[in-house]
């Protein structure tokens, strides 16, 4: 059996609130560590993916409330007629570290002519991921021809990850005089 992405979704999420806002759908798990949110969205005109992503970041920057003390990430499903002009810039949407504004983790673009799907994810695993790779292995049950890249992590969090496999290095927390 086969399920829709919004019953991958409701049912990954242990909490949830789902809202209808416009054209978009809007779920999220929200504790007093954290929070996270899954978007949909059928945009209603023909965009280019500059235009999608901005949107995107609209929508959350309206939507969502973010602390700095619990931090925010979110992943999106959005169903396109055909490819959009501009895809080739996809990856610079996803977020390689944390981002005051929200973490974009994740995105799924549905094509539905042609039946394909376009996904980036970070490079680092996190609460939402298991739903990403849910969403991708139900959308190949299905005859999608599915692209899934990582987007892998800048130059800084590159330097850390390396500096801090080394012997002898103790990250400690900075604290100002």
């Amino acid at each position: 059996m086969t399920l829709s992405k919004f019953e991958i979704i409701e049912s990954s999420l242990p909490k949830h609130m789902k809202q209808n806002d416009e054209d978009w759908t809007l779920w999220e798990h929200k504790t007093l560590n954290i929070h996270r949110a899954i978007l949909h969205w059928s945009p209603i005109s023909k965009l280019t993916y500059p235009d999608i992503s901005e949107a995107v970041r609209n929508k959350i920057n309206k939507k969502f409330k973010v602390s700095w003390w619990r931090g925010f990430a979110y992943g999106i499903i959005i169903d396109v007629p055909s490819m959009p002009d501009g895809i080739d810039i996809i990856d610079d949407s996803i977020d390689t570290r944390d981002n005051k504004n929200g973490t974009w983790q994740w995105i799924v673009l549905e094509c539905l002519e042609p039946k394909s799907i376009v996904a980036v994810h970070t490079w680092m695993s996190g609460f939402l991921t298991p739903i990403y790779e849910s969403l991708l292995s139900n959308y190949r049950s299905q005859g999608y021809e599915v692209g899934d890249f990582k987007k892998e992590k800048d130059k800084v969090m590159n330097f850390l990850t390396k500096v801090s496999a080394l012997k002898g290095v103790h990250f400690q927390e900075y604290k100002p005089k």
